[in-house]
């Protein structure tokens, strides 16, 4: 993660860790005012932009705590996508979700709860 991108010559740049931060905050808001289509096509949005970890090769300290923040949030887009496909009877997605999140948390069991109630 954290990458530029720049899709015409002299144009602006776009920061991925900024999309990733802006859609997963316009989840949140749907989420909140209860727009399902718009939070489940904003967590999804925000899951597809985490690439990564934030600068992997970087050791240096400023960078522990907002990788993990960042990270903290992909969970949290993960469980919130894996919720709303459940509850929307797309077992395929839940099960999706439960699986990446079971490979960046394998303790996480709620998780290990959804892919239960997924497999019925």
């Amino acid at each position: 993660m954290l990458k530029l991108y720049n899709g015409i010559p002299d144009g602006p740049f776009v920061l991925d860790v900024a999309e990733f931060e802006r859609a997963f905050a316009t989840a949140t808001a749907a989420e909140r005012d209860r727009d399902v289509n718009a939070a489940r096509t904003a967590w999804e949005q925000s899951i597809q932009l985490y690439s990564g970890d934030l600068l992997p090769g970087c050791e240096d300290e400023w960078v522990f705590p907002e990788r993990e923040h960042l990270r903290q949030k992909l969970l949290q887009a993960l469980e919130s996508l894996t919720r709303l496909s459940e509850a929307e009877g797309d077992y395929r997605a839940a099960i999706r979700c439960a699986q990446r999140l079971l490979e960046l948390d394998p303790l996480h069991e709620a998780s290990y709860v959804a892919l239960m109630r997924s497999h019925h």
